[in-house]
């Protein structure tokens, strides 16, 4: 029947259909699409509030990348509206669910519309991720690379855009082909393979260039710890768009004719959390002052005060000479200064704050004309000011990623090993189901992820031996080369070594098992790790 309709009556009949109960996937891509489009919204709306000074906490800070944001967001919203219409015309459902073919018309005509306004809202959200960090460092060796990352962004958003509106003509022919004709040399598959493998890179610049900015600035170590996590949220958009990857290769409808709004429905619903996230991440770190039950208020810095030096250095504004103690002039010329917390906290949280200071080096100087001994050893023990002794300088990025991302993977990897096998197997065969055979091994593996479990978690926050931790991530590294070696084969065996055919359980394996190598790599040869004096060190 559908073949004797022109264009426009198929059309029609297409809008003259009532809406489907979401099933399947597609009450994931509503609640989804709602919930991270709500927590979006009020996070941003929060942000303006202290932004512009509206809260009485903060003055009125107002810059270019706020603005971005609510624009991002206004974009945000009706790409949630367009993936809630899509899932009621059948995005996310199987085949068995959808009455007739006239729904995918709909279908892809609002998952058309949401997915410009969602490309353009994740691509502006990104930008204003990178006017933050050159509004908090404007060193050179800071900006350059983020914009460039900007610019890529940019460049690659105009393009995919304009392919997707020159693709067909008309441009309602790329939902219904009745009505006109679309080219066919470059396809819809290969120009989303090429952009989501540039939104990850883009996605990983956004979440690693403010570690660098976060690891300059004058604030306690748990301040900074929770800065980056929040910032760190951008990775787990890479982790979406990673997932989503092997499902692009579903827009080839000629080779892939089933279920294709099912497919669709995983599209949705990675593309909606990637988005979201990287407006809550960059929404986030204005909020501190409203929020400060998650940063604490504790008076702990990156140092510790035993009782004794607690006393001595609240009894003195200006501090105290270290030369005084010992009782012996001209042996050290140092002062200590005890900085109220509630100073502090005003100091970091403050936007502007580069330009007044608070990225800097400080140098302390010491000299000293007396090698006694004993005089070392009475600071050391009276002031309890220096905690431990001055060592190796690790990059935050492998702190971050030592101390939190390789527990959390190594959880997951135990919940797998021990409770869901099948989940275990899938991630490196294709259909193939756990016997008890295997199981046994899996328990073993599982076991073997709880020693290494044990020693992130004790080992490695007990001891600033930086040849102690070189030791354990060397020893870590043969089980990383053997995972990635494992599915190779189990890929050659299931017949899926080409990047079309992966699944997001591939994508997942090697992307993430990649990254941890070619950390652990880097910084067993002593990359990002500096001496004492800020000196590049290597292993």
């Amino acid at each position: 029947m559908a073949a004797s309709m022109t264009g426009e009556q198929i059309q029609a009949l297409a809008e003259a259909l009532e809406p489907l109960t979401p099933k399947n996937l597609g009450p994931a891509v509503q609640g989804f699409a709602i919930a991270f489009g709500v927590i979006s919204v009020v996070v941003v709306c929060l942000r303006i509030y202290v932004r512009a000074g509206l809260s009485g906490v903060s003055p009125r800070l107002l810059g270019f990348e706020d603005y971005l944001a609510v624009l991002a967001t206004i974009l945000l919203i009706p790409a949630v509206v367009f993936a809630i219409l899509a899932a009621r015309y059948g995005v996310g459902s199987r085949d068995v669910n959808i009455p007739n073919q006239m729904y995918l018309i709909r279908a892809v005509e609002y998952q058309t519309y949401w997915e410009l306004l969602y490309f353009t809202s994740s691509t502006i959200i990104k930008c204003a991720i990178g006017f933050t960090c050159i509004r908090l460092d404007r060193r050179k060796r800071v900006v350059f690379p983020i914009c460039v990352n900007m610019s890529v962004m940019i460049i690659v958003t105009v393009l995919a855009l304009t392919f997707v509106f020159a693709n067909c003509k008309p441009f309602n022919a790329t939902w219904n082909p009745a009505l006109g004709t679309c080219q066919k040399v470059i396809s819809l598959q290969t120009v989303s393979y090429i952009v989501s493998a540039i939104q990850m890179a883009t996605d990983w610049a956004c979440a690693i260039i403010p570690f660098f900015i976060v690891a300059g600035l004058q604030m306690s170590r748990r301040r900074k710890i929770s800065v980056i996590a929040i910032l760190g949220l951008g990775v787990s958009a890479s982790i979406a768009t990673c997932i989503r990857m092997p499902y692009l290769k579903y827009y080839d409808t000629v080779k892939y004719p089933n279920e294709i709004a099912y497919h669709l429905g995983v599209v949705s619903i990675t593309s909606n959390v990637e988005c979201c996230l990287g407006i809550i991440a960059c929404s986030l770190p204005p909020l501190r002052k409203l929020f400060n039950f998650y940063y604490g208020s504790s008076n702990e810095a990156n140092y510790q005060y035993t009782g004794e030096s607690e006393n001595i250095l609240q009894n003195s504004g200006q501090g105290i000479r270290l030369d005084s103690i010992n009782g012996r002039k001209g042996t050290f010329h140092a002062s200590a200064q005890r900085v109220p917390s509630r100073a502090r906290e005003h100091e970091t949280d403050d936007d502007n704050s580069s330009s007044k200071g608070i990225i800097r080096k400080t140098e302390n100087r010491q000299t000293s004309h007396d090698n006694d001994a004993n005089s070392s050893k009475y600071l050391s023990h009276h002031l309890g000011i220096i905690k431990m002794a001055i060592t190796d300088k690790i990059h935050p990025i492998y702190s971050l990623w030592f101390f939190w991302v390789d527990p959390i993977l190594t959880l997951i990897g135990m919940y797998v090993n021990f409770i869901d096998h099948d989940l275990a197997m899938q991630a490196f065969f294709t259909n193939y189901p756990p016997t008890d055979h295997f199981r046994c091994f899996i328990y073993q593996i599982g076991g073997m992820g709880t020693s290494y479990l044990i020693i992130l978690v004790v080992l490695l926050r007990y001891t600033h031996d930086i040849f102690i931790w070189k030791t354990v991530q060397a020893a870590i590294l043969p089980a990383d080369f053997t995972m990635l070696t494992a599915i190779y084969i189990g890929m050659r065996i299931s017949g899926t070594l080409a990047i079309a055919d992966w699944r997001w359980e591939d994508w997942f394996s090697i992307v993430v098992t990649g990254i941890c190598t070619v950390l652990r790599i880097a910084f067993v040869m002593g990359v990002g790790v500096k001496d004492a004096r800020g000196r590049a060190k290597r292993a």
